[in-house]
């Protein structure tokens, strides 16, 4: 394998110096190459975290880390995505996209975690755990947090460093 990596590297080299790629492009592919490593990494501790985290919740008997986790990961992972298609790192705000797509799904995201917290330690009634918006909020968004959050984290990303000339008008 070790001799493979090596070969495949000479050949990439000797492409650059003959023209094959322009240098821009061989940093472009780097970038990318690097960006693979890293999301295998972010997703490899992602998923020893969460199964250490509901070891603890289970012999702890307290699942809110746990819903915590289940939130905040996929936001990280979204951010993580949306790296890709940032093509200029200055803040140029696209309103829409913020206040439209991103809010709302960070709040349908955060409010059964938020609600869950405050009725474990007793600060909300326990009859309003019942109520109907909380048992919609659950099916709605527990069922599928993965894709309300990495919604969440890529267009609140892009919202921030918007490429649309158009995006602060």
């Amino acid at each position: 394998i070790l001799n493979f990596v090596l070969v495949f590297f000479i050949k990439i080299k000797t492409m650059i110096f003959k023209g094959m790629f322009k240098m821009r492009e061989g940093i472009s592919y780097f970038k990318k190459t690097i960006w693979v490593i890293g999301f295998i990494i972010l997703v490899n501790l992602s998923l020893d975290f969460s199964t250490q985290l509901r070891k603890t919740a289970n012999a702890e008997f307290n699942p809110v880390p746990v819903l915590w986790f289940d939130v905040i990961a996929p936001i990280l992972l979204g951010i993580y995505i949306a790296i890709l298609l940032v093509k200029k790192w200055s803040i140029n705000i696209n309103y829409a996209l913020l206040w439209c797509v991103a809010a709302p799904c960070l709040l349908l995201l955060l409010t059964y975690p938020t609600l869950a917290t405050l009725s474990t330690y007793e600060i909300l009634p326990e009859s309003f755990s019942y109520e109907f918006t909380i048992n919609w909020l659950f099916k709605a968004t527990v069922s599928t947090p993965i894709v309300f959050g990495i919604v969440a984290g890529m267009t609140l990303t892009l919202s921030l460093f918007s490429n649309h000339s158009n995006a602060t008008k």
